[in-house]
């Protein structure tokens, strides 16, 4: 028995003084996500807001009107570019599209012929490849390759230079990087989505 109670205070020494993880201020976060951003894309971000959700750092930014949200770990070595919400059934992966393969697009085809049109007028372009679950994603929402194919390209079979995470879509030139919602682009575009 005195054994067991010396074995249970050892226990809760070492485990009192066993090093803990590092849990980094909001600032010191939101400090290196911005910095790691700035560098990968060359564009200025600004913070809207940081909150801790589920062991996480949720970071809200803006880049020219459009909202971004990341997560960063407490201790702030990992950066998540992006998160699904596994609770929201609409977040769920629609079948990957393949060349030449038929799917059913989000609206009429005819309407989204004329969206498309519309985003080609505002100089959208999407640069992507057909192995990226959001390339095929976005391709899916805007109807498929055949409607999309004036304002996509498929990378690396085309020149991609600078192109560093799929998709990306420019806009007049701007990046647009990460996951967007077709509300985003039309906002950005002046299209009136289908």
């Amino acid at each position: 028995m005195k054994r067991l109670i010396i074995l249970c205070l050892l226990v809760l020494v070492v485990a009192y003084f066993w090093p803990k993880p590092e849990k980094l201020s909001d600032k010191d976060i939101s400090e290196k996500a911005l910095q790691y951003i700035t560098v990968k894309t060359g564009k200025e971000f600004s913070l809207e807001s940081i909150e801790r959700e589920h062991g996480l750092a949720k970071l809200t930014f803006d880049f020219e009107g459009i909202k971004m949200i990341s997560h960063v770990s407490s201790d702030g070595k990992l950066f998540f570019e992006s998160a699904v919400d596994l609770e929201n059934k609409d977040n769920y992966p629609r079948p990957a599209i393949r060349n030449n393969e038929e799917v059913t697009p989000l609206a009429e085809p005819e309407k989204l012929r004329v969206f498309v049109s519309c985003l080609a007028e505002a100089d959208f372009m999407i640069y992507g490849d057909s192995e990226c679950f959001y390339t095929n994603k976005l391709v899916f929402e805007l109807g498929g390759k055949e409607i999309v194919s004036q304002i996509y390209i498929e990378c690396p079979e085309e020149s991609c230079e600078n192109i560093t995470g799929y998709p990306t879509i420019l806009i007049k030139n701007k990046e647009y990087l990460g996951n967007h919602s077709l509300e985003e682009f039309s906002l950005a575009t002046g299209c009136k989505i289908p």
